[in-house]
């Protein structure tokens, strides 16, 4: 008993300085993740000064209510009432690894992401993905067509190799899974469970947010700002209601139109002395092969001049 309460204790000790020396928290779920391999993520992510805590949800979750009970309005700037309690909330029921660090979080999912398991399924279980076999040669010979057949899988024999004809779906979402898929999976190698570390949320400035957050980077921002102002533009077109967006297009469509005018009337613009210049040297070859082509006909159809002397003697 009383090394329960020291292990406690020493829970919350370490959670509530943790609290106090770190701004970011990284919830994350790590089910079906051996004990050594947590050990290997607690190592690296030392390396870039975090810190990792494990345990029982409920005492954690109680400690970070303790400390936020006893702090009350003396919390760190970082820290909220709200915030806290909604990371006490969020990790019930989970198997959980809590990261503590001031660094960039793509810093900690570079080295989260480098912890996969694969796994075979289980028969009973039910499928949470999808798996099919891809059509191509198999590796296996022809006396196993009938294993393929009685799973409804169309083959081929090619050079006494079976061949999967077309890629098959084994294995559906929701799907419960019998002896005869984990089998087939075994003969392929195929382990469709991955198990790696989850992130699930991330508190940062006081505020608790979903994993979805890690998608926002500098580029994925920049491309969606700039498929936005590409429809605003669009929009702004064909609905004739300008703005800043329209601006550019509209300009360059007016300008467009007074260079044609130009060119086609003879009277020269500043703007476009360079562009009719251009225009006029790209255009003069092909006056000049026209002129050329009847000059060549008619010197062909002159009758000889002998002729012409002949008919004027008997005239």
């Amino acid at each position: 008993m009383i090394q329960k309460q020291d292990s406690k204790e020493k829970i919350y000790s370490k959670i509530q300085g943790f609290l106090e020396k770190f701004k970011q928290i990284v919830i994350c779920e790590i089910k079906d993740l051996p004990a050594d391999m947590v050990h290997k993520i607690r190592k690296l992510l030392r390396g870039i000064n975090s810190e990792v805590v494990c345990g029982k949800t409920t005492v954690i979750a109680k400690a970070i209510r303790e400390y936020a009970d006893a702090k009350k309005k003396n919390l760190p700037s970082h820290l909220t009432p709200d915030g806290l309690k909604g990371i006490a909330d969020v990790i019930n029921n989970l198997q959980i690894l809590i990261i503590f660090t001031n660094e960039d979080v793509s810093k900690i999912t570079d080295i989260t992401s480098k912890f996969i398991i694969e796994k075979q399924a289980k028969a009973g279980a039910i499928s949470p993905i999808e798996v099919t076999l891809p059509a191509g040669p198999t590796g296996m010979d022809s006396s196993q067509i009938e294993y393929f057949q009685a799973l409804k899988i169309n083959t081929k024999v090619s050079k006494n190799q079976l061949e999967i004809v077309s890629a098959t779906k084994i294995l559906t979402i929701g799907q419960k899974i019998s002896m005869s898929e984990i089998n087939l999976m075994k003969k392929f190698n195929i382990k469709p469970y991955k198990h790696f570390v989850q992130i699930q949320h991330i508190y940062m400035n006081g505020k608790l947010y979903d994993s979805t957050i890690l998608k926002i980077t500098n580029d994925y921002m920049k491309q969606k700002l700039e498929q936005g102002i590409k429809n605003i533009a669009a929009f702004s077109l064909q609905t004739n209601i300008t703005n800043r967006a329209s601006a550019p297009h509209l300009v360059a469509k007016a300008f467009q139109n007074v260079l044609g005018l130009s060119l086609s009337s003879g009277v020269t613009i500043s703007q476009a002395k360079g562009l009719a210049v251009a225009s006029a040297k790209t255009a003069a070859p092909a006056k000049v092969e026209k002129k050329v082509e009847p000059k060549v006909e008619v010197k062909k159809e002159e009758p000889p001049e002998e002729e012409v002397g002949f008919d004027s003697l008997f005239g």
